[in-house]
C-alpha cells in the first residue's frame, strides 16, 4: 500500500468504516490514515462509510471533505432519526425482548453466536454534522456457522426477521416511497445498511474513475470477494482488474 503511493500511483480506499471517530470508536483517520506519511497522502482518496463519504487529501496530508460526492450520498438527518426510533423499537420486538425471555431458544439455534457480548446495536454514520447511512450490527443469521433452522418456528433467522420488518414499517410510518429513495440489505453475517439508493463501494469507485478520467482497464482491484466479504460489492464494476 505505502509503496504504490510512494510509486506515485492512485491509491483509493473504500471501507465500511466511518472516516472520523465516533464516541470510544476509533475511525479509519486514527485507525489507519494517521500512519501513512502526510507527504504520500496526496495521492490517497479514501471512502468510508461503505463507500458514501469521500476524502481526500492536500499537499502537507491534510483531510478535504467538502466535495459535491458527499453532498448527494448524505441522507436526510430528519428522515434517518426517525429510522433510527423505529429500528430500535423493531430490534425489541421482533428479537431482543424474547431472547432475554428465553435465551435457550436462541443458543439452540445459533449455538456459535455470543449473545451476552452482542447486543444489537444501530450505528449511524456521521461525519462533518451529515449522516451517510445506518448500520445495524450484531443480529444473528442463517450464515453463521452450525445455523439449525428446525428449531427456529417460522423458518426465518433473526436478521431476516427484523430487515422484513423494517422494510414493511418504514413503508408503513415513513412514506410509502422511502425504498425508491433508499435501499436496505444484509451485509457480512450478522449486519444490515441502510443508505440512498445508488450509493456504496461499487458506486464510488465508478463515480471516482469518471469524474477522474480514469479508464477502468487501468484499474487493479485488490480486496476480498468471498459470499460474505465487505467487499462484494465489487463484483459490480465491470471491465477492471481483479
Amino acid at each position: 500500500f505505502i509503496e504504490l503511493l510512494k510509486q506515485g500511483h492512485d491509491v483509493i480506499l473504500t471501507s465500511d468504516q466511518r472516516y472520523f471517530d465516533e464516541a470510544d470508536q476509533l475511525g479509519l483517520e486514527s485507525r489507519f490514515v494517521k500512519f501513512i506519511p502526510a507527504y504520500l497522502r496526496s495521492k490517497l482518496t479514501v471512502y468510508a462509510s461503505a463507500g458514501t463519504f469521500k476524502v481526500t487529501f492536500d499537499k502537507e496530508g491534510n483531510a478535504v471533505i467538502t466535495h459535491d460526492f458527499n453532498n448527494r450520498t448524505a441522507m436526510n438527518t430528519h428522515v434517518v432519526l426517525s429510522m433510527k426510533e423505529a429500528i430500535e423499537r423493531i430490534i425489541e420486538k421482533e428479537y431482543w425482548n424474547d431472547y432475554q425471555a428465553r435465551p435457550e431458544y436462541y443458543r439452540n439455534i445459533y449455538p456459535t453466536f455470543i449473545f451476552e457480548e452482542h447486543k444489537p446495536e444501530v450505528v449511524l454514520h456521521k461525519n462533518d454534522g451529515s449522516i451517510f447511512g445506518i448500520s445495524i450490527l450484531y443480529l444473528p443469521s442463517e450464515k453463521l456457522g452450525a445455523y439449525n433452522e428446525a428449531y427456529t418456528v417460522d423458518g426465518k433467522d433473526v436478521r431476516t426477521r427484523v430487515l422484513e420488518a423494517i422494510r414493511k414499517e418504514f413503508t408503513n410510518s415513513i412514506n410509502p416511497n422511502i425504498w425508491l429513495e433508499n435501499t436496505i440489505d444484509a451485509r457480512g453475517v450478522t449486519s444490515i445498511d441502510i443508505r440512498r439508493r445508488y450509493t456504496g463501494k461499487d458506486h464510488a469507485l465508478n463515480n471516482h474513475m469518471i469524474e477522474s478520467g480514469i479508464n477502468p482497464s487501468e484499474v487493479l482491484f485488490f480486496g476480498n470477494l468471498d459470499e460474505y466479504a465487505e467487499d462484494k460489492p465489487m463484483e459490480n464494476v465491470p471491465n477492471i482488474h481483479r
